[in-house]
């Protein structure tokens, strides 16, 4: 396929740039899923289940989804380097509104405007999201997409199946004030007898972003599933406190929290704030790889708290 020649010369170029800068990651993996592909990138591996010490790839081309992983390896080495050299920026214990994005023919602007748009939403993901459980005022529109998802998202439905039992497909959007662009979807997946695992993405309201963020939402659901699952046919104890909600929500302890929060009909927005960080991040392989952080003002911490936070 053209399109997977054209990954393929955009991965060999920025590994041959960035090896030359040092980059030397002791793993490179891809791992096919149907049509879909899985990739990882790390040194280490901190738990067979799913680790925060392996930076990961999801796409429908091989070469992408690889790439994909490349880059956030060099996403998560600028935000330890910069903990460890004491920037403003990444005073804090994780990398919510990081993002990075490959430099390709010299085209530094064009990298670093994709790299901060991406921060953005993620940021403004983790904004809504995390605002959206903690505080009970905020409303939501909740509707069961189960019949619909795989006109909304092809095979990839089906992967899902394949590692999940599902029950229902739910698409939550915590509600927004009208004045701004931005929006959510949080997919939950109920789990056959109980549980719940989830996925989520931000979008630009009035484009044709929502569809790329449901895709987005269900590849990572999908990895999501693949983890609990690991988790619980190999009796895998949970290691950290990511995987211990995990587990659960996966389990179904979550099941009446989630269903209560659901049930609320207030209808109040949330309304996102300016930003408290905007801005690039330094680092090593710059040249290479623009990676950049946005923040709000106020912004909840998304993996902290409570355990039984939906937040994951």
């Amino acid at each position: 396929m053209i399109r997977d020649w054209i990954y393929r010369s955009k991965l060999d170029n920025l590994l041959i740039r960035l090896k030359a800068s040092g980059f030397s990651p002791k793993n490179l993996e891809i791992c096919p899923l149907d049509n879909w592909y899985i990739s990882s990138v790390y040194d280490r591996v901190g738990s067979p289940i799913i680790s925060e010490s392996v930076s990961g790839g999801f796409s429908d081309s091989a070469p992408l989804s690889l790439l994909k992983a490349v880059v956030e390896n060099i996403e998560r080495k600028a935000f330890e380097a910069g903990q460890k050299s004491g920037y403003a920026s990444c005073r804090t214990d994780r990398s919510d509104g990081f993002a990075a994005y490959p430099v390709y023919l010299g085209l530094n602007r064009h990298a670093e405007s994709a790299a901060r748009e991406n921060a953005y939403l993620e940021a403004v993901e983790r904004f809504l999201w995390a605002r959206w459980w903690d505080d009970r005022s905020i409303g939501q529109r909740v509707s069961d997409i189960t019949s619909d998802i795989g006109a909304l998202t092809g095979d990839l439905h089906a992967i899902l199946r394949k590692y999940v039992e599902v029950d229902r497909i739910l698409q939550i959007e915590p509600h927004v004030a009208s004045s701004k662009r931005e929006s959510a979807v949080i997919l939950a997946v109920q789990l056959q007898g109980g549980g719940i695992i989830t996925g989520g993405a931000a979008f630009r309201r009035g484009s044709a972003g929502r569809k790329s963020a449901v895709v987005r939402s269900l590849g990572e659901l999908i990895r999501h599933g693949i983890a609990y699952n690991r988790m619980r046919e190999g009796g895998i104890p949970a290691q950290t406190f990511y995987q211990r909600r995990m587990i659960f929500f996966g389990s179904g302890a979550g099941d009446e929290i989630v269903k209560d929060r659901l049930s609320q009909t207030s209808g109040n927005a949330v309304d996102l704030p300016e930003l408290l960080i905007d801005e690039p991040i330094p680092h090593e392989f710059a040249d290479h790889v623009k990676v950049h952080r946005c923040l709000f003002k106020d912004q909840p911490p998304f993996i902290g708290g409570a355990l039984e936070r939906l937040c994951i």
